[in-house]
């Protein structure tokens, strides 16, 4: 479900559009993955200028919108017994907002991150690997322990910065298998 097909999580509509789709699809699994780039450590660079500012903090309002709509969905869907599983960028400032750390608690989710280049992420000229790493928050101890893969060290790195931060907005096709 996304904004793209009537599951806007920033609307009331989009929210209970979002619930009845779960109630009625009952999935075994829900995975939320939010936009986090106006919560990136490198949006502190944008609040420069008064009007820079501004327009970081309304991005931050709209994303703590779609964070608040997709926790109902998330609580609907607990209600049925799916189970529900959280990403964002391991860097994702909002991982530290109050309305996810109640989230997190409330369900009891443990937090685990994948390197990307554990999972073949690499820059759009193929040439390094990314160590950009999504961290995922869930009950599910399979899933857990299989998303537990961290960098090892032992390759040169590229820079996840420019046009690379929007490439590894997307998830590799391994790191998918293993979800």
């Amino acid at each position: 479900l996304s904004e793209w097909n009537g599951a806007n999580l920033e609307t009331a509509e989009g929210v209970q559009y979002a619930i009845q789709r779960v109630k009625l699809l009952k999935p075994k699994h829900l995975w939320i993955a939010c936009e986090c780039s106006p919560y990136c450590p490198l949006q502190h660079l944008n609040k420069g200028t008064p009007e820079r500012k501004a327009k970081l903090d309304q991005k931050q309002e709209r994303a703590r919108n779609q964070y608040s709509g997709a926790i109902e969905v998330a609580r609907a869907a607990w209600k049925q017994g799916t189970e529900v599983h959280w990403e964002f960028a391991q860097r994702c400032e909002a991982w530290k907002l109050p309305m996810i750390e109640s989230y997190i608690q409330e369900f009891s989710l443990k937090k685990v991150s994948c390197n990307g280049c554990a999972v073949g992420l690499r820059t759009r000229d193929g040439k390094l690997a990314l160590c950009k790493a999504w961290t995922i928050a869930s009950r599910n101890q399979h899933l857990l322990r299989h998303l537990d893969l961290r960098c090892q060290g032992n390759h040169p790195k590229g820079k996840c910065e420019r046009g690379e931060a929007a490439h590894t907005s997307r998830y590799t096709v391994p790191f998918a298998r293993k979800v």
